[in-house]
């Protein structure tokens, strides 16, 4: 019997481990629909068939800085979710980042509680 898949998740992250652990933790969470990206060119790639519920989004990629990539997300799929995530928590990357339309800011190393926290406040109805 298959359950139904609750969201789909873009996780966009230049580092392997930290993809390998929100990947992890969805799977314990949750049924999600799980895609990966380790830069902005392959995200941007995914964006072209993928509408994403959410995207966790790291804000330093090794080809542009994610927050450079939210409009161009929010154009292709305006209702996607978009979360930031970093370990430079500074006040203007938060700023700028919910200003060009991120839905919230996490500082990382995150825990499970913060992911399930986000999936539930964004996940799908």
């Amino acid at each position: 019997m298959h359950r139904k898949v609750e969201s789909s998740i873009l996780i966009v992250d230049d580092v392997s481990s930290v993809r390998q652990f929100l990947k992890q933790s969805l799977h314990h969470l949750g049924t999600y629909e799980i895609h990966d990206a380790a830069n902005a060119k392959q995200a941007l790639r995914t964006m072209t068939y993928l509408r994403p519920d959410i995207i966790f989004l790291d804000i330093d990629l090794p080809d542009q800085q994610g927050t450079t990539l939210i409009p161009k997300f929010l154009q292709l799929s305006p209702s996607t979710t978009i979360v930031m995530f970093s370990a430079n928590n500074t006040v203007e990357n938060i700023v700028k980042a919910k200003k060009l339309g991120a839905k919230a800011f996490l500082v990382k190393p995150f825990t499970l509680n913060k992911i399930d926290f986000i999936l539930k406040k964004y996940g799908r109805k």
